[in-house]
């Protein structure tokens, strides 16, 4: 390739070089085709996929894990997102945080779950309070906000509960799985940190018509 400029930098310590390549000689890129029309069996496959698509039902939850023991879940009504729900749960959310689909009552549903851990020991006091975490019983959970009684309202709360009942071994070895392996990555990245390169080249090469670096040089 012919370089028709280059521009070098130091900093801290490391060289950027930055070359300017001629223009390239390759063909114009073709127009994009117009759409085919999909077979009757592709187009069978397609419909499927949009059917199940609109059957999923998508849950979404929040929960901040306290200790490994209790959650604080937090979620919106399916159809009411106005109106908020909470439940303290004597169990540890964060078994779920590899769950991306299940199926419950024979529908499918997705699962969005945002999650984080704290300490009740570790944790500052707000206006030196501890948070204010009701008594709980391992495996048992306590509604603090929303309607017990609103089936809907509670789904995406009893569907998680459900799956954990019916899963809880595999829900419980698939996350000491998951927690073993981000251990072993974290300590194999310590042992072997990427180096880091003392030169880093960047190639320019402008296509047919560029006013891209002209007159000089990079800027």
């Amino acid at each position: 390739m012919r370089v028709e400029g280059s521009v070098t930098r130091t900093l801290d310590g490391k060289r950027l070089t930055v070359l300017r390549g001629g223009p390239s000689a390759l063909p114009e890129i073709p127009r994009q085709l117009g759409p085919v029309a999909p077979t009757s069996e592709e187009a069978a496959a397609r419909d499927a996929r949009a059917a199940a698509r609109s059957r999923t039902q998508f849950v979404q939850i929040g929960a901040t894990v306290y200790d490994h023991r209790i959650s604080v879940v937090h979620w919106r009504h399916p159809h009411f997102p106005e109106i908020a729900y909470e439940v303290v749960a004597g169990l540890d959310f964060e078994l779920f945080a590899g769950v991306v689909a299940f199926t419950h009552e024979e529908v499918a549903h997705s699962l969005i779950l945002a999650h984080s851990n704290a300490t009740l020991t570790a944790i500052r006091p707000i206006g030196g309070r501890q948070p204010d975490l009701p008594e709980v019983a391992n495996e048992a959970h306590v509604i603090v906000k929303g309607d017990p009684n609103d089936a809907a309202g509670m789904h995406p709360f009893t569907a998680l509960m459900d799956l954990y009942a019916a899963e809880k071994v595999q829900l419980v070895t698939a996350h000491a799985a998951r927690l073993r392996y981000l251990r072993d990555a974290d300590a194999w990245r310590k042992a072997n940190p990427a180096p880091e390169p003392a030169q880093r080249t960047f190639w320019l090469r402008p296509h047919r018509g560029s006013r891209y670096l002209k007159n000089g040089g990079a800027r």
